[in-house]
């Protein structure tokens, strides 16, 4: 009889064994809806079977939560994906092929769970035996000012923007905020997600509250996440209870103030180590270009990304000047296309791998050049003459690095303008020569020695011009020349030119030293013309005029 009975105890627990290990089936389609999330037992198995006719599904997540081997291949008509869900877990998943139309959760959970309790205290938080402010500064968590729940109790797991991610073996601080003194907390996470926290090394934290009686104060510790721990998504219980440890499922009718906060947590494993290089440095800077480099990064292994950002933009979000990357064990870079006299600065980051990368440096501020004027010559030196020729020398400029193509001089008769009228001799010569001579002139004759630096050809830069003026010898053939009579005063002038000529002027041009016309005016019939000069800078100018019998004259004039 007594093996009868056991044999029956056997039997009934091998009945409900079995029954505990339920199938439970999802019409697969684009109508699913919310049919497609589901809560079963540990050790219960899903069927899919593809009831739209024609139109293909999978079942598949991208969760990492999900079960190693989750996620069928490609469902035809009434084809079918089974899953059996041996560990307590919660995951997203859909269909692949229509992403958003045909998405759930499931949830498993411990056979026999009867859900999380709700603990309370009968006399209530409101005389601040709350949780006020719960923060987590390591872990970007922050929730504040909730007050007291009318309750003792509050579910916070279903709201996303309370959830807390935490790694395995690692310590974050905490700190709580409460209304009235002498306050004890306990922190719990249920790792094996079976709806207690009743698991060696679920408790995570226990402190009391720095203040003790009436007023504010607060409660500082650290919460200890196991090396052992579960990865996954769970729930964490935050506890205070005035005077008294607090225990996960305190429901108390005698005398008791405290307070009760879930929230949802994720456990990962820790994110790779990738740091920010350092002591970014300077090493060369021009009107268009910045170098520079760092020291290497421990944690290196495809290199550096860098950006060179206007001075106050950031460099996560606003539009880099230059960017760029390096390979791996490169220290340095160079940007490009700059601005002069501009401020910058410039950020790096490492690049470790698998698509981690460090947070950016901390940025190394520079300022371009200023932009660099096209040099003139000095000391234009008349060094012999004779009847027919004329040998000059000049002072480089101290700085030749910006000059490609040399210096350039003309000879024009006297008060002649070197950009308009017939040249007498020209040249260009190298950087480095700094003499030469003209011939063919003529005797006993007065001209206009005119130099220029010449820095680039295209686009055109170039200095302004010096002059020196010098008369060749007589000879025994001496031609005469016509002569303009026509004069400019005061000369140096202020504020107004005045010109006066014995023929009549029709046109009068002002060119400064690089050949621009900064004025012209016409006339009729005039013989004593003002020009208002006041608004020339000060400096040496040409002033050509034309007269009715089409003879041109020239003259240098002088604004002080």
């Amino acid at each position: 009889m007594k093996k009868n009975y056991l044999t029956f105890l056997l039997l009934s627990v091998c009945a409900c064994f079995a029954q505990a290990q339920t199938t439970h089936f999802i019409d697969w389609d684009l109508s699913v809806g919310a049919n497609a999330s589901i809560t079963i037992d540990v050790g219960d198995t899903i069927e899919w079977t593809n009831v739209d006719i024609g139109m293909p599904h999978d079942v598949t997540s991208t969760d990492p939560n999900a079960p190693a081997g989750f996620g069928s291949a490609l469902l035809g008509d009434f084809d079918t994906y089974s899953f059996t869900f041996n560990a307590p877990v919660v995951f997203d998943y859909g269909c692949g092929i229509h992403p958003g139309s045909m998405d759930g959760t499931i949830t498993v959970i411990t056979p026999g769970g009867g859900g999380y309790c709700t603990p309370s205290y009968n006399n209530g938080c409101g005389g601040g035996d709350e949780i006020d402010d719960f923060e987590i500064p390591s872990a970007g968590f922050s929730h504040l000012a909730t007050g007291c729940s009318p309750t003792t109790y509050a579910d916070y797991t279903s709201d996303a923007n309370l959830e807390i991610t935490l790694e395995v073996g690692q310590n974050y601080n905490f700190e709580i905020t409460h209304g009235y003194g002498s306050q004890r907390v306990r922190m719990w996470i249920d790792f094996n997600q079976d709806e207690v926290f009743d698991h060696p090394g679920e408790l995570v934290a226990e402190e009391s509250s720095i203040g003790i009686g009436s007023g504010a104060t607060s409660t500082v510790g650290t919460i200890d996440i196991p090396v052992t721990a579960a990865l996954g998504t769970t729930r964490m219980r935050v506890m205070t209870r005035y005077n008294t440890q607090p225990e996960p499922c305190d429901n108390l009718v005698v005398s008791s103030w405290g307070e009760t906060h879930d929230y949802t947590v994720h456990i990962i494993n820790p994110l790779p180590t990738c740091s920010a290089p350092m002591n970014l440095t300077l090493n060369n800077v021009t009107e268009t270009t910045a170098e520079f480099s760092w020291d290497a990064s421990p944690d290196e292994s495809n290199g550096y990304s860098w950006v060179l950002m206007n001075m106050g933009d950031n460099p996560e979000t606003d539009t880099p000047v230059d960017q760029g990357t390096v390979g791996t064990g490169v220290l340095t870079t160079e940007a490009i296309g700059l601005s002069p006299n501009t401020m910058y600065h410039a950020f790096v980051k490492t690049l470790c791998g698998a698509g981690i990368e460090s947070d950016f440096s901390i940025g190394l501020h520079l300022v371009t050049e200023e932009e660099l004027e096209c040099p003139a010559i000095s000391d234009l030196t008349i060094t012999t003459v004779t009847d027919t020729m004329v040998t000059f020398s000049w002072t480089e400029p101290d700085n030749t690095q910006t000059i490609e193509e040399g210096y350039g001089f003309i000879i024009v008769l006297e008060d002649h303008i070197p950009f308009v009228d017939p040249h007498i001799a020209e040249g260009v010569l190298d950087v480095g020569v700094s003499s030469t001579s003209a011939d063919e002139l003529l005797a006993d004759t007065s001209y206009d020695l005119y130099m220029i630096t010449i820095c680039k050809i295209n686009p055109l830069e170039q200095s302004d011009f010096v002059m020196s003026t010098f008369t060749t010898q007589e000879s025994m053939h001496v031609q005469d020349q016509e002569l303009i009579t026509f004069s400019c005063y005061p000369n140096p002038t202020h504020e107004v030119l005045y010109v006066e000529a014995i023929s009549e002027i029709q046109a009068v041009t002002v060119y400064n030293l690089r050949g621009q016309v900064v004025i012209t005016q016409q006339f009729t019939n005039e013989q004593n013309i003002q020009l208002d000069v006041s608004r020339l800078p000060k400096g040496l100018y040409l002033l050509t005029a034309v007269f009715d019998n089409g003879v041109n004259g020239t003259v240098k004039i002088i604004k002080q």
